[in-house]
């Protein structure tokens, strides 16, 4: 079984896949991207291409570009925090609040296309460095934006529990559940408060700030848990 710091560590995953279930599900309903999962971004561009809805394969095309982009530069900073000795998990979360206060500060509801523009290559960029930014969690291939290999994370553990019955890979089965319960909790939260929230502007453009408590709390569980390199 997990120890304490593995657990903590668990937890800080599912933090993650929190923050990006909530963010993809506000990007796409509020600025009409996906932030993170740019296999959505890629089929509606080339759909609206087809369509000749030139603008929204503009949209599209620019947030899987500025994403690439985000995972060049994340590699970049990743070194640097490393020359200079800044645990890398404390970095990226913070370059991460960074990036989400102009994401809220751009308006949304004036019918521009160069606003939501704006906003979606913000949160491009901030979803890039999540995921470049924690590659590996106990041992183990971590990514927290998308839930596909989570999800055969959950299969390939549950089959190596049941046919060598060793608790840890019981664990790891746990461990890889929780992932994809929190990305699924981060959804429902974020469309119920699209759903609920007053329908004023400013408070739906606000609505990546409120994963700045989340992101402040995760960085006191890697000061916790993690060494200074990501386990």
């Amino acid at each position: 079984m997990f120890n304490k710091q593995e657990r903590l560590a668990a937890l800080f995953g599912m933090g993650l896949c929190f923050i990006a279930g909530y963010l993809d599900i506000y990007a796409f309903s509020v600025r009409g991207v996906f932030a993170a999962m740019q296999t959505g971004n890629l089929i509606t561009l080339f759909t609206s291409l087809i369509d000749k809805n030139y603008e929204l394969a503009l949209i599209r095309g620019s947030v899987i570009l500025v994403f690439f982009i985000g995972l060049f530069f994340a590699e970049w900073i990743k070194r640097f925090f490393q020359k200079r000795n800044i645990r890398i998990e404390i970095g990226f979360l913070t370059v991460g609040i960074l990036l989400l206060i102009p994401a809220s500060c751009i308006p949304i509801g004036t019918n521009s296309f160069w606003i939501d523009f704006a906003a979606n290559q913000f949160l491009a960029i901030f979803a890039a460095i999540q995921l470049a930014g924690f590659t590996s969690l106990n041992g183990e291939g971590f990514v927290s934006t998308m839930m596909t290999g989570v999800m055969k994370n959950i299969s390939f553990h549950l089959v190596n529990y049941i046919s060598q019955k060793e608790r840890r890979e019981l664990s790891y089965f746990f461990h890889y559940l929780g992932m994809l319960l929190s990305f699924i909790l981060g959804i429902v939260v974020s469309y119920l408060l699209l759903f609920f929230l007053p329908d004023h502007h400013i408070i739906l453009q606000v609505m990546p700030l409120f994963m700045i408590p989340v992101l402040i709390l995760e960085i006191f569980i890697a000061r916790i848990c993690f060494p200074k390199k990501i386990q």
